[in-house]
């Protein structure tokens, strides 16, 4: 992947991680997929679906190689954790749920993503840049999800050399969350990224000093979805 898409996606990833006031906590025992499996449907849930179901949501959710109903994983940055979980199918394409912490009470965020599209793949100048989510919905667990928009994305425009300099890359293997990844990695004078190889699917961001910024903290195949479809 060109090292400025590359940065791009990963930006897009932690984009997601701020989407609420507090993102939900690590995986407890007997937790399964995005969070809770309790209803936490109060008034202040609801509340919090009204006052975001008319913003706009991500237009692109990288995926990791081989998903399918079922597979959830968590990132962490910065302290804070995000949990995603493919939940479902609907005419080939899959449904991710993100569970969030609003003040004791869970929300849930929810994508419809074509996995055809190549979100690595660099657009001419002058169009739009690659998106996968084709709907997207927000609710409380265990009720339908309320839609909301998505974004649309912004066009190509090719700018100057940026000022990291030349960028090395190669492959490696990696352990994290518990799996083994073939991994690609780019590395500038801004830091080094590895993606989960042949796709935009983040694994771990450093930066120029090797702190640790973005890493894959969890992986299983026991989600179960918490919005009622």
């Amino acid at each position: 992947m060109i090292p400025r898409l590359r940065t791009f996606v990963v930006g897009l990833a932690l984009l997601g991680l701020g989407t609420g006031c507090q993102l939900l906590q690590p995986k407890q025992k007997g937790d399964q997929g995005g969070g809770s499996s309790s209803a936490q449907g109060g008034g202040a849930a609801q509340a919090m679906v009204d006052s975001m179901k008319s913003t706009e949501t991500q237009y692109l959710l990288a995926l990791p190689p081989g998903a399918k109903v079922g597979v959830w994983w968590e990132t962490t940055a910065g302290g804070a954790k995000s949990k995603y979980a493919v939940v479902g199918e609907q005419e080939g394409k899959l449904i991710v749920e993100q569970a969030m912490d609003v003040g004791g009470s869970t929300i849930i965020n929810a994508w419809l993503v074509d996995p055809t599209i190549d979100p690595t793949g660099m657009p001419s100048e002058g169009e739009p840049m690659p998106a996968n989510v084709v709907k997207a919905w927000i609710g409380v667990p265990g009720k339908p999800g309320e839609e909301r928009p998505v974004m649309k994305p912004p066009v190509y425009k090719k700018t100057g050399g940026g000022s990291g300099g030349q960028a090395e890359q190669g492959d490696e293997r990696v352990e994290l969350a518990g799996k083994t990844w073939d991994a690609h990695w780019t590395q500038t004078a801004h830091g080094k990224t590895w993606m989960a190889k042949g796709s935009a699917f983040a694994l771990k961001t450093t930066d120029a000093s090797g702190k640790t910024l973005f890493e894959l903290t969890g992986w299983g195949e026991d989600a179960k979805p918490q919005l009622a479809w």
